[in-house]
């Protein structure tokens, strides 16, 4: 009896209509069934949800992944699609939509505190307060003063993507218009920062 049932597959990964960041890693996870065998699998691309191009032909009949590199390209029409082969030559097609943007788009920082001619005792603890927001996600977080408006030193770095206030220690050095600066990193690594308004630092005895 001739074989003319086509395999079928389901993608689980990514999603329809999931948004991935263009230049990052992809695994595309699927599965496939036939009443026979599965003989082999064909991955292939759309940046465009119509010209298909391979990513990668002949997997095996029992592979249930493939990983590879989104391009950067910002698109609302990505598309991948599997195929699965039988023994008998019969195509089981599954296709799913998605969007890719390059983050091209840095950090917003808005700081709170210090205020503006804040007065701040030198040699002691002080709590930065801070917002930033990203359109995609931040990393990482960096605080840093000046003490003349111009030269910065770091006071703490590597703070995390969420943290919206961060405890330092204020040099203990007069200053009349000293400023704080907040750093925050996206994972594409655009950088977004603030500077607070001037404020002054008295020297603790």
């Amino acid at each position: 009896v001739k074989d003319t049932v086509a395999p079928t597959i389901t993608i689980n990964n990514p999603t329809t209509d999931a948004t991935l960041e263009g230049g990052e890693s992809l695994t595309i996870n699927f599965n496939s069934q036939d009443n026979v065998g599965v003989t082999s699998h064909n991955v292939l691309l759309a940046t465009d949800g119509n010209n298909f191009t391979p990513l990668a032909n002949s997997l095996a009949g029992n592979a249930t992944s493939f990983t590879f590199q989104l391009p950067t390209t910002n698109t609302d029409k990505a598309a991948i699609r599997i195929e699965a082969l039988d023994q008998a030559g019969n195509k089981g097609i599954a296709t799913v939509n998605f969007k890719i943007l390059v983050d091209q788009e840095a950090p917003k920082v808005t700081i709170s505190s210090p205020t503006a001619k804040q007065k701040v005792k030198g040699g002691q603890s002080f709590t930065v307060t801070f917002n930033s927001t990203d359109n995609l996600a931040i990393v990482s977080q960096d605080i840093e003063i000046s003490l003349d408006g111009t030269n910065f030193t770091s006071l703490v770095s590597g703070l995390s993507g969420n943290a919206n206030s961060a405890t330092v220690i204020i040099p203990n050095m007069k200053a009349k218009a000293a400023i704080i600066k907040v750093i925050a990193k996206d994972k594409a690594g655009n950088v977004g920062t603030a500077l607070s308004p001037t404020f002054k630092i008295k020297v603790s005895k």
